[in-house]
């Protein structure tokens, strides 16, 4: 038997001996009176003790009670109030102790309490049956004996409970290890597994993509959609698990960057709104006026919310609409608390569903499940983002009406001089740099760099750099930038760093590194070191004059921002990039903006001719591209008006690209009399446009388009005007048959992204009636107006070969080419062509 965790064993051997000692005692002076109870009191204890052996609490208060009687019954017979045996007592509470039982404690201590005021407020019990004091030494001896015993089994369980803490907290430490290693290993095993399991699947998507683009008939490409959206599902489950692992594990970190809110809404909108349209669904955003733009935040993760509350949205509506709304719901100096909220008319929910619904795996019925899919992670998963970033998240639905997801998050404002942030601000002949190498000198392609930059700069050897920068540093002209070159080892470098940083007088002097030896890692490790750019060669003079100018600029220096990378410049310059986009077909708007704005390019749009003048009067704009042919004001004549105003106010001439379907001769000669600088013909081809616009941005484009009598062009496809012609004669000559729709040439301009096509697709077939009524109504007018013809035509051959919509753009294309040449059309025979062909292009217009 384990007596410490039973202590009602050596309760009940201390007691007996108590008991027993005070038997002799009994014996000794003849007291026959305390012989019978003591025998007794020893049966009971014994008694008590293996009557409730399955009970230790009641056994241990049984035994305490029954040694109180009979210490009771001895301090009757040994003077009452005045008898020393009162002190056993003191055993009665104490060993009470030993068992787990706050109530029996209290009760006990009541009790001792009583019989003491019974003895004093009681009858006078006199010297009674036994003196004490002839027993004095032996008494004592046995009341210590007794009194430390007891105490001494109550320390021991005090002992073995602290043990018992020490041991339960050891384990609490051990399995909270053994939980974090746990964790640890499912993350290797997620990421692990998220890999091995996306390869195949971009492997199986990429094959499903190449099978849908094939002929297939109508079963197997219904098997095919089905294995596809099976698939992209997998995915999605996939990377929620992986979500939920993160946020599990706490290794969620928010990506604080700032960002226009607008621009934001505008880009994360456009998924759903297509997804709207192809169910059917009307799609409608709306911010507030009121509403800051100009943010900070994580927007990744707001995004990822929105998709989530509008993509279940769009798939638990069957009719109606989804609004996203964004309104201010509080608005301080330093921050704004914005309500996001997604309205849709679908299948609602009651009261008690809404209440579980951020749950983890929890969807509103099983029937949910089975009929539209999904885990129910993605709610959860976003509650979780929002309440990370210090706001909150709900939903309000009332069944067959509709459901309001919202949420509010706390935003910080950008600062004034944030958003005018400018990398051009500071002047270049202000900048004294000062360049040193691991070298005796610095080499010729750095300081050819430096000589192109316009930067005053002198060199020197990387020992004396120190010296020379704080002697500067006492004059009138101080260095501003130390910029250190690497071509072997980068130990040099990081010596300066580091004196530089601590010294008191020049830890306001900014350090550039450019390096030929670098590694992924460095830069974090120099940014440690107080360095503000890392840059690699090969260099150009606009990465290290923006470097320089960024480093130095009040913002980057207040803001302590992340050090300075090639790639962080050049997003930089490019977010500061905007690009004018004029044409009155909604669909070419569409497709420019769609392929420009996805490489991270600033954008805007102008329908017709006058707004572009009036934009370019209030905005200043990098790069114009400009439909030639527009109502209300063509682009020939936009391109003179915005050429006359900068002549006027002596500005630097923006670009202006004409995007024209019309690639031959006389529309270049034309172009260039009007002054325009190049053109791209249409359909645009996205590659071409991108590399165009890059061209432009690095000013590494030779204004060429317009140079050569020969016409003869680089061999770009933006500009091969010779190619253009051929093909247009070509297909003018071939016999074959003309596709109505030719879906895999759609797909490959747009790098066979689905939804991006399918975006532009939508919105052709939207007003693509509209341009043939106008055409019609041109060809059946009376008299004849060949001009107005011509230009219908165009319009439609234009939106059509956007499209790739082939028999309709050579119809059109025809109808242009008789009007130009002054050919009387046959206003039955053509627009009954037209409307066929557009007839034939919505059957067969799918993706």
């Amino acid at each position: 038997m384990n007596t410490d965790k039973n202590p009602s064993i050596r309760l009940s051997f201390i007691l007996t001996a108590i008991v027993f000692c005070l038997t002799g005692i009994g014996l000794y002076a003849k007291t026959l009176a305390l012989i019978a109870p003591s025998i007794a009191t020893i049966c009971l204890i014994w008694a008590a003790y293996h009557f409730f052996n399955a009970r230790s609490v009641i056994r241990g208060r049984s035994i305490l009670l029954i040694f109180t009687a009979y210490i009771t019954w001895f301090a009757c017979l040994t003077g009452g109030i005045f008898s020393p045996g009162l002190f056993f007592l003191i055993i009665v509470p104490a060993g009470t102790v030993l068992f787990v039982d706050l109530s029996g404690f209290f009760f006990i201590c009541g009790l001792c309490t009583a019989l003491v005021s019974f003895f004093y407020f009681g009858p006078s019990w006199g010297p009674g049956a036994l003196n004490l004091n002839e027993f004095r030494l032996v008494f004592f001896i046995i009341l210590f004996s007794g009194i430390g015993a007891v105490l001494f089994l109550v320390l021991k369980k005090l002992q073995a409970l602290i043990r018992e803490q020490q041991a339960a907290v050891e384990f609490s430490e051990k399995v909270q290890e053994d939980a974090r290693n746990a964790i640890e290993v499912k993350d290797r095993f997620l990421a692990n597994m998220s890999h091995e399991i996306r390869n195949p699947m971009n492997g199986v998507l990429g094959m499903l993509h190449v099978l849908l683009d094939s002929k297939l008939d109508a079963e197997q490409r219904r098997y095919a959609d089905i294995a596809y959206n099976s698939a992209r599902a997998l995915l999605t489950i996939v990377n929620d698990i992986l979500d939920l692992s993160k946020i599990e594990a706490e290794k969620v970190e928010l990506d604080i960057r700032p960002f226009d809110l607008e621009i934001a809404i505008k880009d994360i909108v456009s998924l759903p709104e297509l997804q709207a349209r192809q169910k059917g669904l009307e799609f409608i955003y709306n911010i507030d006026t009121d509403v800051p733009r100009l943010l900070k935040g994580d927007i990744g993760r707001i995004r990822q919310v929105i998709l989530n509350f509008t993509n279940n949205a769009v798939k638990f509506t069957e009719s109606g609409s989804v609004t996203l709304n964004v309104t201010l719901k509080e608005d301080t100096e330093e921050h704004a608390r914005i309500y996001f909220s997604v309205d849709d008319t679908g299948i609602g929910m009651n009261e008690e569903v809404c209440k579980g619904l951020f749950s983890p795996f929890v969807q509103a019925d099983a029937s949910i499940t089975k009929k539209y899919g999904g885990t129910g992670l993605g709610l959860f998963i976003s509650k979780l983002f929002i309440e990370l970033m210090g706001g909150q998240v709900g939903v309000d639905s009332i069944e067959m009406i509709g459901s309001t997801f919202w949420f509010e998050v706390p935003f910080e404002k950008q600062l004034p001089e944030e958003i005018a942030q400018d990398l051009s601000a500071v002047p270049v002949d202000e900048i004294r740099v000062i360049a040193v190498s691991d070298k005796p000198e610095p080499s010729t392609r750095l300081t050819k760099i430096l000589d192109r930059s316009g930067v005053d700069y002198e060199t020197c050897e990387h020992d004396r750099v120190i010296e020379l920068v704080t002697v500067a540093n006492t004059s009138s002209t101080p260095f501003h930038v130390v910029v250190m070159e690497v071509n072997e080892s980068d130990q040099y470098a990081r010596a300066i760093g580091r004196k530089i940083s601590q010294h008191p007088d020049l830890n306001s002097l900014v350090c550039i590194l450019v390096t030929a030896v670098g590694k992924q890692g460095d830069a974090k490790e120099f940014e440690g070191l107080g360095f503000s750019a890392f840059l690699s060669f090969p260099l150009d003079r606009t990465i290290l004059q923006d470097a320089i100018h960024t480093v130095l600029s009040p913002v980057y220096q207040k803001s302590g921002q992340a050090i300075i990378t090639r790639y962080a410049l050049a997003e930089r310059r490019k977010r500061a990039f905007k690009i004018l986009i004029v044409d009155d077909i909604e669909a070419n708007v569409l497709t420019a903006k769609a392929i420009i704005s996805k490489h991270g390019y600033q954008t805007d749009a102008a329908s017709n001719g006058i707004q572009a003048v009036e934009k370019v009067k209030e905005n200043k704009y990098d790069l114009i591209f400009m439909d030639c042919r527009m109502p209300e004001m063509d682009g020939y004549e936009a391109c003179r008006q915005i050429r006359a105003y900068e002549a006027l106010e002596k500005l630097n001439t923006t670009p202006i690209i004409a995007m024209t379907g019309n690639a031959f001769e006389r529309d270049r000669q034309r172009c260039k009399e009007a002054g325009m600088d190049d053109f791209i013909s249409k359909p645009v081809n996205p590659q071409a446009l991108i590399e165009l616009i890059n061209a432009y941005k690095s000013e590494t484009l030779a204004s060429e388009a317009f140079e050569s009598p020969d016409f003869d062009m680089p061999e770009r496809e933006i500009h091969d005007v010779g190619k253009q012609e051929q093909v247009c004669a070509a297909l003018e000559e071939n016999d074959a048959p003309v596709p109505v729709f030719d879906k895999t040439g759609f797909l490959e301009r747009f790098g066979n992204d689905e939804e991006l096509a399918g975006e532009i697709l939508d919105s052709f077939l939207q007003e693509v009636e509209g341009l043939v009524e106008n055409l019609v109504s041109a060809v059946k007018k009376e008299p004849f107006d060949s001009e107005y013809t011509k230009d219908c035509a165009h319009a439609l051959k234009g939106a059509a070969a956007n499209v790739n919509a082939e028999q309709l753009r050579r119809v059109a294309l025809d109808i242009e080419t008789r009007a130009d040449n002054g050919m009387q059309l046959d206003t039955l025979v053509d627009p009954e062509m037209l409307k066929d062909c557009l007839n034939r292009f919505k059957r067969k217009a799918r993706l």
